[in-house]
């Protein structure tokens, strides 16, 4: 079930949202207007109960594992006198140097 909170900031208005599952840990998320947060719900609502919603948990273990790829990724490129220049559309880094 989805409760929903209005919160005032200095941004303006927001909403936040928690959904409480029996059985699932509970998740939530901010939005700036109630359609949105409403929608997010019954989404995320319908998603968990057909097993097809991942969670938090699991987006910030896979965050953390891509933050520690870029960081073993830089390290390696330094050791071989190589740098990490950008990351193009597709998330694909692109180096400079050569590694002869």
């Amino acid at each position: 079930m989805a409760t929903f909170q209005r919160r005032e900031g200095k941004g303006g208005t927001s909403y936040r949202v928690t959904i409480r599952l029996k059985g699932h840990p509970p998740d939530s998320a901010t939005f700036r207007r109630l359609t949105d947060a409403k929608r997010w719900a019954v989404e995320t609502e319908a998603a968990i109960r057909s097993g097809r919603y991942f969670g938090v948990t699991r987006r910030r273990t896979f965050d953390l594992l891509r933050m520690w790829r870029n960081k073993i990724e830089g390290w390696i490129l330094e050791q071989v006198g190589m740098e990490q220049q950008s990351t193009d559309a597709q998330g694909l880094r692109v180096v400079k140097g050569s590694a002869a």
